[in-house]
């Protein structure tokens, strides 16, 4: 099954964890506050760092974070909102984010 980039904002029962703002793209490279995760043909996501991110908020081992797989509707409290789709947008971001790091 094929999958592709996905980068967006995630929100978790509401509340933006992750908020990308579009018009701010692709600067937002450097800020971090974006979020990327696979989407498969099918629609289902296919997330390897939501846990990870909350897992390290919140103080708790990061090896018992555990990828989060599935359509998005049957996996609440996570809302996925998708912005831009394929490498093209997460290359740019990660450009933008290496400029500041020269």
């Amino acid at each position: 099954m094929q999958c592709t980039i996905t980068v967006g904002s995630l929100h978790i029962q509401g509340h933006p964890l992750f908020a990308f703002e579009l018009s701010k793209f692709p600067a937002m490279g450097r800020t971090g506050t974006y979020h990327v995760w696979l989407t498969a043909s099918n629609g289902e996501v296919v997330d390897l760092t939501a846990m990870v991110s909350l897992h390290d908020a919140f103080g708790k081992p990061l090896d018992e974070a555990v990828p989060i797989a599935g359509f998005p509707d049957a996996i609440p409290p996570f809302e996925w909102v998708p912005e831009l789709v394929g490498d093209d947008a997460l290359s740019a971001l990660l450009a933008d984010a290496a400029t500041g790091y020269r």
